[in-house]
């Protein structure tokens, strides 16, 4: 097998798992990072979202060639089989490898590459819509801070980020709209960008650090902020709430 067909049955596998996986994140507030702690969790993602998609592509694509085949005549319907240890393709009557299929037509194999990554931003955006609507698809797919996706078109939460940055003798405290929570190693916080941010005090009691419930008045956007969006690191976040107008 030449290099160039290695690199085409990668791209066919793989990317549409990727693009999938960008596009169900992209415009949502919820995201999961993709440093090197989260790297092992984002592959084994991906591998699945590749396989569901080449799944059923193959299977829309079979659909489409039977009707094909129906309405024109033309017999070229692709089906995997399975003999022995060799799986081979089915196409027209005739047994591929699948790495012969490749070299043999690979115009055919970048057709269904196409094919592939259109299904995938598809499924991605079909996949966004109905978690939005259907909060146990979105846990399974955000995780618990699922709900944060029907704030994409809205500022329905507000998000309170109590920090470890201290003043004198008190904790700074920012109180915003949700634009951006990104998770790493499941459900822990890499960092926030909150939206129109206020910058609050809390005080520390004399026995330790704990924050007491006394909270000073309100001042002016607190430093690091910038066209109204502010970035609080997962390191400097002691607590997180979130607060639903419309519960």
């Amino acid at each position: 097998m030449s290099l160039s067909a290695s690199t085409l049955v990668l791209f066919i596998l793989l990317i549409p798992g990727i693009v999938f996986r960008f596009f169900i994140y992209s415009e949502t507030p919820v995201r999961r990072s993709l440093n090197y702690s989260n790297t092992i969790y984002v592959v084994i993602m991906v591998l699945l979202y590749a396989i569901f998609i080449n799944v059923t592509s193959m299977l829309i694509w079979n659909f489409v060639t039977k009707l094909i085949r129906h309405c024109f005549g033309w017999d070229y319907v692709v089906k995997i089989k399975e003999a022995g240890s060799n799986i081979s393709l089915h196409i027209a009557g005739v047994d591929h490898t699948y790495f012969g299929f490749i070299d043999k037509y690979p115009v055919l194999s970048i057709a269904y590459s196409i094919w592939s990554l259109v299904i995938a931003y598809a499924l991605a955006k079909l996949v966004l819509a109905l978690s939005e609507r259907w909060m146990p698809l979105g846990r399974v797919m955000y995780g618990p801070l699922a709900p944060l996706l029907s704030s994409r078109h809205d500022e329905l939460f507000t998000c309170h980020v109590l920090t470890k940055v201290q003043e004198k003798n008190r904790r700074v405290m920012y109180q915003g709209f949700p634009v951006e929570v990104i998770l790493k190693n499941g459900s822990n916080i890499d960092h926030i960008v909150i939206k129109n941010p206020e910058k609050f005090y809390m005080k520390i009691n004399s026995q330790g650090n704990a924050p007491t419930t006394t909270r000073e008045s309100s001042v002016s956007i607190g430093d690091g902020v910038l066209n109204g969006l502010i970035y609080i690191s997962g390191n400097d976040i002691e607590n997180v709430y979130f607060e639903s107008w419309y519960f």
